[in-house]
């Protein structure tokens, strides 16, 4: 009987052990996350200031974009995904925010990753605005932005970050520009 007292004992301390580290790491990642959210960072992003430069590609009409595409006054950069569900939610808000941008076509650069999925829609939703960029040019600018989730947007001036986030709510918040047209309403 004694021993099994004993184990009982060993059994609920290491129960409430177990508890207490729990809480202990719930407690760390809310104070994390906190501090994320006031910091105003977001995973996958370059921070603003971030000096960026591109690659030269092709877009989708065979013209060449050199690599100081960036480099040259105020620039909007638009990463999707063909089989991202979240860019196919802002997929009509980005359209009509892009389609609104200073110089839009020559000014915002589109870059669809990957095949199949949503790539035919993204395509035709942006194609006319952007600068559009698919295929493996797309994934060398991904890869040279250091991109990690999609989509992404940055606002650029000069080669530097000005505005980065995940979202087309965000980016027109940050900015203080709306989307235009019917597909804002969306």
């Amino acid at each position: 009987m004694a021993i099994l007292a004993a184990a009982v004992a060993v059994v609920g301390a290491l129960g409430l052990l177990n508890l207490l580290l729990l809480v202990a790491v719930i407690r760390r990642l809310r104070d994390q996350t906190v501090k994320r959210s006031a910091a105003g960072t977001q995973e996958g992003l370059l921070a603003p200031g971030t000096q960026v430069s591109g690659v030269p590609v092709s877009d989708v009409a065979g013209r060449s974009i050199e690599a100081d595409w960036m480099s040259q006054g105020s620039k909007l950069v638009v990463l999707m995904s063909a089989t991202c569900t979240a860019c196919m939610e802002q997929l009509p808000r980005a359209a009509a925010y892009t389609a609104g941008f200073s110089g839009a076509a020559e000014n915002v650069l589109a870059v669809v990753v990957g095949d199949g999925g949503h790539r035919d829609e993204i395509v035709d939703r942006l194609h006319g605005s952007t600068t559009l960029v698919r295929g493996t040019d797309a994934q060398l600018l991904a890869d040279a932005l250091h991109n990690e989730a999609y989509p992404t947007y940055y606002l650029l001036n000069e080669g530097r970050v000005q505005v980065a986030t995940h979202s087309v709510s965000q980016l027109m918040a940050r900015t203080g520009r709306q989307a235009v047209g019917a597909a804002a309403d969306r």
